[in-house]
């Protein structure tokens, strides 16, 4: 008759330790894969609103959608560009999206939020969300904010290079003291805010004018020098303005 050998106390603990390091191996691994994943669905959101925005300006006879339609002067308002009757008066862009394209934006707005990680910048952070609504994916203030000072449309034709120019990109309204809070727009970075979110790894998804979707780190973020936004190179000002 075969004897039963048991395990010694040793040998569990040989088997117990092998088990941790293996863990402490592959769970990074499999994390730093779940966000990748989800890095993968934001990129795929940001494409298939950035092709809504395309469809939308297109319809606006090449005119960029903007903003929002709260501004006292509306460019539909004072002749810079045709009516639409998709411009909904004091909606931002993201609902004139929705009620244009209903199959677009998911169940309440999910389109238009990135599933990130981690909306905490840093310890003494705080998130809100200011539209109720969960977005954080914002679109390109610069290129349409149609406000009372800036009340003429921003036409494609204007635009140097497309590919150069982001419309949309992984956003929140964070000051450097620490604070945070959802947005629904992307503006240039200054010494006061840093509204593009590195979510996914260190970097974040920014779609183009042209239609394609860069993930980039905060280091191939074209700079800024001041408060008012004002880009140190050309390369900066194609990148937030269409422009240089």
């Amino acid at each position: 008759m075969r004897n039963k050998k048991n395990f010694t106390l040793i040998e569990l603990l040989v088997v117990i330790a092998i088990i941790a390091i293996l863990a402490s191996i592959l769970l990074p691994t499999l994390g730093r894969a779940k966000e990748i994943a989800k890095s993968i669905k934001c990129v795929n959101k940001q494409k298939q609103i950035s092709a809504a925005l395309g469809m939308f300006s297109d319809d606006l006879g090449g005119y960029l959608l903007p903003y929002n339609t709260y501004a006292a002067k509306r460019p539909y308002q004072t002749g810079t560009m045709p009516y639409n009757e998709d411009l909904l008066d004091g909606f931002y862009w993201y609902v004139m999206l929705h009620r244009k394209y209903p199959g677009l934006s998911g169940k309440n707005y999910s389109t238009f939020r990135c599933p990130p990680s981690d909306l905490v910048k840093n310890a003494n952070a705080t998130v809100k969300d200011p539209t109720g609504t969960g977005i954080n994916i914002g679109y390109n203030v610069h290129i349409s904010k149609y406000a009372t000072a800036q009340p003429a449309a921003y036409h494609t034709s204007k635009l140097k290079a497309p590919s150069q120019t982001m419309q949309t990109a992984d956003a929140w309204n964070a000051k450097m003291s620490g604070t945070a809070t959802g947005s629904v727009y992307v503006s240039a970075r200054d010494s006061t805010y840093d509204s593009i979110h590195y979510r996914h790894l260190g970097k974040a998804n920014i779609s183009f004018l042209d239609g394609h979707v860069e993930t980039r780190s905060l280091k191939q973020i074209p700079p800024t020098i001041n408060a008012g936004g004002v880009g140190s190179t050309d390369e900066c000002k194609l990148f937030y303005y269409g422009r240089n």
